[in-house]
């Protein structure tokens, strides 16, 4: 997948993201 493609929170209070463990 994406190297950024989860949000780092539930939330939509910020769009900080966090490497995916998919390839």
């Amino acid at each position: 997948g994406k190297p950024w493609s989860r949000p780092l929170s539930a939330g939509r209070s910020r769009p900080c993201m966090i490497p995916s463990p998919e390839p």
